[in-house]
């Protein structure tokens, strides 16, 4: 079965667009993910880090198809953020991080487990990920929770001045 998701992709330490490449080709070359559509990449600045001034964040997302379960496609996101080096130690909000892959949306499902939750709990509280979204979400998605489409997630939002549309 073929299922539909969402990935959220975000860089903050060395060569920002160099990890996103390098995660979007490493994501490529899995035998059970086709990437459908990538948005443009946003910059905006670091949230909840304790850093002293963090470098901004790059952000995009990416429309897949996969082969894979849910829980299959998340473990996946793990070993690639692995490889390319992101540091477990540090693998909450408070540290800059080399590449951060979130799973936002699978298909229309909602799950919740001790390692998972989809949606992805914090993707419709930031333009980072709205707005991206919005870019390559098809006419007809919506959020399986709100039941609501991307358009009208967005007014929901408050923008942040400090984002910015790079490419």
């Amino acid at each position: 079965m073929i299922s539909t998701a969402f990935i959220g992709f975000g860089s903050n330490i060395g060569n920002r667009q160099e990890n996103l490449k390098q995660a979007i080709n490493l994501l490529e070359n899995s035998n059970s993910i086709n990437i459908l559509k990538i948005s443009s990449i946003y910059e905006s600045n670091a949230i909840d880090l304790s850093e002293e001034n963090p470098q901004k964040f790059l952000n995009l997302v990416c429309l897949i198809e996969t082969k894979f379960l849910a829980e299959e496609l998340f473990l996946k996101l793990k070993e690639i953020e692995k490889t390319l080096g992101r540091n477990n130690k540090n693998n909450n909000l408070k540290f800059s991080r080399i590449i951060d892959l979130d799973l936002l949306f699978f298909d229309d499902l909602i799950i919740k487990t001790e390692n998972l939750t989809i949606p992805h709990p914090e993707a419709l509280k930031r333009d980072f990920v709205l707005l991206p979204l919005a870019e390559i979400a098809p006419l007809n998605w919506k959020d399986p929770v709100n039941k609501l489409n991307y358009k009208d997630l967005i007014t929901k939002i408050t923008i942040n001045s400090n984002i910015q549309k790079l490419s």
